[in-house]
């Protein structure tokens, strides 16, 4: 094992840079702050770049030849939160060996990923062979919704100057690195339904009165056709139509008979897709990743919810607009309301999905 990339992932480990955690603030800067000074020690121009968001961003350049081509390094320093006692073997933050694995929080999303090309163009500028200008760009909101990196690539365009960019922020599948020509975006999407302004007990009330939690599951699931399908109208428009030459790298992806043993599942829905990589680029998808409602503490509380929440995750295609798509997804759940209940739909951060150009050169030089 490279030991620069060793020792950089487990100092970086180790940093606990949970930018969803306001409480981390300052480990999350003092990660940024880091990242720059190393990158400054092997020969990088390097600064930090604030905006009205919570964490910096790290950007870096590194000029081979004033004629070399230059190549852009994404990366996110910040991490989702992570306790031993969410079912982790030893600490989340101190990086450890098991089993032919590094483990720790955020070695496969995403600091183990970007310090594996840091790590290589530092041997690269060691050791005289670099070909390439590197531009590097690391922010600390991507788990927030990556809401600063917008904002510094709307008002300065001008400082990336790279043809290419390097994004490895995804999964080894079947132990392999995957090359993907397009991601999804996302639509967050915040669902309350309320049938009364209070909490009532089930002996007195029970089987006389709505209950808010047997409604929203109730609710929810006609967002769903039987076979899994979306039943929302309209959940395709603009959806981007791929080309041979995109359908045919997305074939390249998971293969279905690996999928249980990566998954831990023992289905995919829609097996009739084209391919499994096709349809998580090309087909959208609704999520419910947040159910909430009435008392979950220890033993009982016999009361019916008044009120019941849930958080939803939109998958949108590249080619469709996101706030068009949370409006038909907003109509979908007005519509399907009972009369006798009242709902809040409210979105959260979102962001369109992205195709790179399939036929471009470099696709066929690092599949290579």
């Amino acid at each position: 094992m490279n030991p620069t990339y060793f020792s950089l992932l487990r100092r970086f480990v180790g940093m606990q840079s949970i930018s969803t955690d306001p409480t981390f603030i300052p480990q999350c800067q003092a990660t940024a702050e880091a990242l720059s000074e190393w990158l400054t020690g092997i020969g990088f121009e390097s600064e930090l770049i604030h905006t009205n968001t919570q964490h910096p961003l790290v950007f870096a350049r590194y000029i081979h030849t004033a004629d070399a081509p230059t190549c852009l390094i994404y990366g996110h320093y910040d991490v989702q939160p992570a306790v031993q006692a969410d079912g982790w073997q030893h600490d989340p933050f101190t990086l450890q060996e098991a089993g032919g694995y590094l483990v720790g929080r955020g070695s496969t999303d995403n600091k183990g990923q970007f310090l594996i090309h840091l790590a290589t163009v530092a041997e690269l500028i060691a050791s005289n062979r670099l070909a390439w200008n590197i531009e590097v760009l690391i922010e600390g909101d991507e788990e927030n919704g990556s809401e600063a990196i917008v904002q510094f690539l709307t008002s300065h365009p001008e400082k990336i100057q790279a043809t290419t960019a390097l994004i490895s922020d995804g999964e080894l599948h079947d132990l392999k690195p995957q090359i993907e020509v397009g991601f999804r975006g996302t639509v967050q999407i915040n669902v309350q339904l309320t049938t009364s302004d209070r909490d009532l007990h089930s002996g007195i009330f029970g089987g006389t009165v709505p209950n808010a939690a047997h409604e929203l599951v109730r609710f929810l699931t006609t967002l769903h056709n039987s076979d899994g399908s979306l039943a929302v109208a309209h959940i395709t428009e603009g959806a981007h139509q791929p080309t041979p030459e995109e359908q045919a790298w997305a074939d390249l992806g998971t293969k279905p008979e690996t999928y249980p043993r990566l998954t831990g599942t023992k289905i995919h829905w829609h097996p009739s897709s084209s391919s499994l990589g096709s349809q998580l680029i090309f087909q959208p998808t609704i999520e419910i990743i947040g159910l909430g409602s009435g008392y979950m503490g220890e033993g009982f509380r016999n009361s019916i919810s008044g009120s019941a929440a849930a958080k939803l995750n939109v998958r949108i295609v590249p080619g469709q607009d996101a706030q068009t798509v949370f409006e038909h997804n907003k109509q979908h759940l007005t519509t399907h309301c009972p009369e006798y209940a009242s709902l809040s739909v409210e979105h959260d951060a979102h962001g369109a999905g992205t195709l790179v150009d399939a036929t471009a050169p470099v696709l066929r030089y690092v599949s290579q």
